[in-house]
């Protein structure tokens, strides 16, 4: 049994050394080393979408896959405090799949750049829940109303933002046309004739 043990031991380590590279740190302790390193910076991960349409990495919160269920949301102004956010942050579309308010499940995401769009009009694609695809299980059904946020590539902060009304419901083939807004506070910002304003 004693042999058995010892045996097993040998083992796993050889395995260990084998299959994962061994480093040192700046103390030169050993270390095992990701055999496979992101590319991408803090706060970023690796795209699951391919394709010279897609940025190569996106915001931790922001990845999705793509259904053929879709709505298509159009956006003059997205707004932080009252401020136009930067080129380089990021807008996304989340299902509120446990109801408490706080979208979890990622159903969209653009990187905002208005010089790139048509006109200044930027468009983020809403997927929804798709039978022919198992990866869009919990996606927006019709009649969901999609919660939104951004990623502030300057402080990697995560911001909850509100459409202007009246409420967008999913539904598969629309289009909508809305600003978004929102308050770093995390206070909800408030009507102001038909523009949200953060008090």
């Amino acid at each position: 049994m004693f042999f058995k043990e010892v045996f097993v031991k040998f083992f796993k380590f050889l395995l260990l050394i084998i299959l994962l590279p061994i480093g040192c740190d700046d103390d030169d302790n050993p270390m095992v080393q990701n055999p496979n390193p992101s590319s991408c910076d803090e706060g970023f991960i690796e795209n699951p979408l391919s394709g010279n349409e897609y940025e190569q990495c996106v915001p931790n919160d922001f990845t999705y896959y793509i259904s053929q269920s879709q709505a298509h949301l159009f956006l003059l102004h997205v707004k932080l405090d009252n401020e136009a956010i930067d080129s380089g942050d990021w807008v996304g579309a989340f299902k509120d799949s446990n109801g408490d308010g706080d979208g979890d499940v990622c159903v969209g995401a653009i990187l905002w750049n208005p010089d790139n769009c048509n006109n200044s009009t930027c468009a983020i694609t809403l997927m929804g829940e798709s039978s022919t695809s198992d990866n869009t299980n919990g996606y927006l059904q019709e009649g969901d109303i999609p919660i939104f946020k951004i990623f502030d590539t300057s402080t990697l902060s995560y911001f909850n933002v509100y459409a202007t009304q009246p409420p967008i419901l999913f539904s598969h083939g629309n289009s909508y046309m809305h600003d978004l807004a929102g308050c770093s506070d995390g206070d909800d910002p408030v009507d102001v004739s038909g523009a949200l304003i953060c008090d």
